[in-house]
């Protein structure tokens, strides 16, 4: 028997050498190709995994319309107490403390006006003590004109009747001129005293004024809020110093679109939401506002339900309107890639995408119109669960 040698077998030549190595690497590599096919073949299809969820029934009904806002709210009386002059506060109300109308709330240092109001009564005292003298210069400065003046008439005469020189007549007429600008020199004293006193009246008028504005009283019957100044502090003329809140009432006063405005009139009846709990309020008034898109709404309370202090912003819900289909919970609502719709629950516990279309929307629930039918169920849940779950995906409904 020959001996086969492999040696001699092979290409001898580089090129040969070459292809035989390449075309042994295709052959094994082709091998396992093969192989991994044959095992993905022959691997069971993988379960679909199911989406554990939360449902809830359709039912079909009339939905009241609401657009939701911010308000603003504050009791019926709400008053921001401002300084009227600048000096050191001696005395201010307590936060939280309930206050009655009148009642002293702040009270501010008041030395330096009473001194300043004693140091004018001086000044006008000593003006009025030199009044006296200044009627005494009149007295004297209408006598000296009333001489002058008879004496300067008698001269005239003499003169005309060739009785006196000339020289004389004219130095006559000197002294009715002086006596003239002596008259008017004492009216004028006369009147610039006057006219000090009155000035000083003026200031000291002003100055007690002022000794009133540092004693501050609440204006109505209420509660201290908020103090912005302590004991010992410097406040400032038209600085805010406390914040006074009162009033059985209590008022909202929200912005809303023209168009939203005017589908509201007095006496209907708006919900208010702070913190989950919610209220109901009533239209008082729709007021104009300087933008000219909006309008104002403002709501009143008989109470403050939340306990809230002044300007706190709360949700407001403003019927708009109402709309009859199927009623659905807001977070039961799908929007992705320009298309709306939930996810029922159908056969086999299979997830349904069922477009639909939004009629109307309160706070939690929405109106629409689609292949919905009464009982059926739609999942709830997070924007990010429902985007997760695909159609005909496995559900697995957990019963609350």
């Amino acid at each position: 028997m020959k001996k086969f040698d492999v040696r001699k077998r092979l290409p001898k030549s580089r090129k040969g050498r070459i292809v035989l190595t390449v075309l042994i690497v295709v052959l094994i590599a082709l091998f396992f190709f093969i192989k991994k096919k044959i095992e993905i073949m022959l691997t069971p299809p993988a379960k679909p995994y199911s989406a554990v969820v939360k449902v809830v029934k359709v039912k079909s009904g009339i939905l009241k319309a609401s657009q939701k806002y911010l308000g603003d709210f504050r009791p019926e009386n709400d008053a921001l107490i401002t300084a009227k002059i600048s000096a050191k506060l001696d005395y201010i109300a307590s936060e939280g403390t309930p206050v009655k109308i009148g009642q002293v709330v702040a009270k501010l240092d008041s030395k330096d006006i009473q001194s300043n109001i004693q140091s004018l009564i001086y000044n006008k005292r000593s003006l009025e003590s030199t009044l006296s003298g200044a009627y005494s210069e009149i007295e004297a400065a209408n006598t000296q004109l009333a001489n002058a003046k008879n004496n300067l008439e008698r001269y005239q005469y003499l003169y005309k009747v060739e009785a006196v020189p000339k020289v004389e007549l004219e130095t006559m007429e000197n002294n009715y001129k002086a006596a003239e600008a002596n008259q008017k020199t004492a009216i004028s004293h006369l009147q610039s005293i006057q006219e000090s006193i009155k000035s000083v009246n003026s200031q000291i008028a002003s100055l007690e004024d002022s000794l009133t504005y540092s004693i501050i009283t609440s204006p109505f019957n209420g509660f201290i809020v908020k103090k912005y100044f302590n004991e010992g502090d410097t406040v400032v003329q038209g600085k805010p110093i406390l914040e006074i809140t009162g009033g059985e009432n209590s008022l909202v006063y929200v912005s809303v679109p023209v168009e939203i405005s005017s589908k509201v009139k007095v006496g209907d009846v708006e919900t208010i939401s702070y913190n989950g709990k919610t209220a109901q309020a009533v239209v008082d008034a729709i007021l104009s506002s300087s933008d000219n898109n909006l309008n104002m709404i403002k709501l009143k309370l008989n109470s403050n339900p939340f306990n809230l202090p002044a300007h706190t912003m709360i949700d407001t819900y403003i019927y708009t309107g109402s709309a009859k289909g199927f009623i659905v919970p807001n977070n039961s609502i799908v929007k992705s890639n320009g298309r709306t719709y939930v996810i029922v629950v159908g056969k086999d516990n299979r997830a349904k995408f069922v477009d639909v279309n939004i009629l109307a929307q309160s706070d939690k629930e929405s109106c629409v119109s689609g292949d919905l039918t009464d009982n059926s169920e739609v999942v709830t849940g997070e924007d990010s669960l429902l985007l997760r779950i695909y159609e005909n995906q496995p559900l697995e409904v957990v019963k609350e």
